[in-house]
């Protein structure tokens, strides 16, 4: 996304809306906890032969970062790497730690801007902003009561704002019906007609876990969908996972292509 987004001329403004930490070490404790790591990043890391061309810049960044493998770029560094001199990278994070950990990694880079707030009053009111390119990441944890509901809203007015914007939101997959439920409100908020991805790495309810994740993506480009129904085959085969994948449009109706004057500046001061 953010390849295709800095290939047209004027400048970009990416919105990371839940950045964590910006840089996660796979020998921390939590990461040996869970084996996520070894399971993802670390089968692609060892793959012998070509990568699918989905993951193989990811996988070249990974290396790049820490030739040892054992640092992993989150989306914050990932952008970072990608981004323009004109371009404009702003970092939410409302975790005092990881925002102290965004605020010393990316201090001397100009450009970024790391902010403790909370990203879904910023998703509903400020950002993106009207008036140029925008690539706005959303993925909560959805760990808290209530925040698929504070999603849906969110998106909405944004969308409604600023529909040409490019929103990428990402989802978890533990219970199929929940889950549907979930986007099925997303159709009706403005998001209709958005692209789904899934890659599953386990049939549904196979276990009282995450099985699978989602994007979201309104406003893909030209020819991502059919890309993604070709590279995703090759992923699964990669990763070992046997839960189902899918790449498919929301139902309902897209917001009306219409920007509306925003109340407040990126800054927070008025207008």
């Amino acid at each position: 996304m953010l390849r295709r987004a800095t290939a047209r001329p004027g400048p970009l403004l990416v919105a990371d809306l839940f950045a964590g930490a910006g840089v996660y070490d796979f020998a921390a404790a939590e990461a040996r906890k869970t084996g996520e790591a070894e399971a993802g990043i670390g089968r692609l890391l060892a793959a012998a032969g070509p990568l699918p061309e989905l993951v193989a810049p990811l996988v070249e960044r990974v290396r790049a970062l820490d030739p040892g493998g054992r640092l992993y770029p989150g989306s914050p560094e990932l952008a970072r790497a990608m981004l323009r001199p004109c371009d404009r990278l702003v970092l939410v994070e409302r975790h005092p730690r990881e925002h102290a950990a965004l605020v010393a990694r990316y201090a001397g880079h100009s450009g970024v801007e790391a902010r403790c707030e909370d990203g879904y009053r910023l998703l509903a009111r400020t950002l993106p902003q009207a008036g140029r390119g925008a690539v706005v990441l959303v993925d909560p944890a959805y760990e808290l009561e209530g925040e698929e509901t504070r999603t849906v809203e969110a998106l909405g007015r944004a969308v409604a704002r600023q529909p040409a914007a490019v929103y990428l939101l990402w989802y978890p997959v533990l219970e199929r019906a929940q889950s549907e439920a979930f986007l099925g409100e997303l159709a009706t908020c403005g998001l209709g007609g958005a692209l789904r991805v899934e890659l599953g790495a386990l049939p549904d309810g196979a276990a009282c876990c995450l099985t699978a994740s989602g994007m979201a993506v309104l406003n893909a480009p030209r020819g991502l969908e059919r890309w993604l129904a070709r590279e995703l085959p090759a992923l699964a085969a990669l990763l070992g996972v046997r839960g189902p994948r899918l790449v498919a449009r929301l139902t309902g109706r897209p917001a009306a292509r219409r920007r509306q004057p925003l109340a407040r500046s990126l800054s927070g001061a008025p207008r």
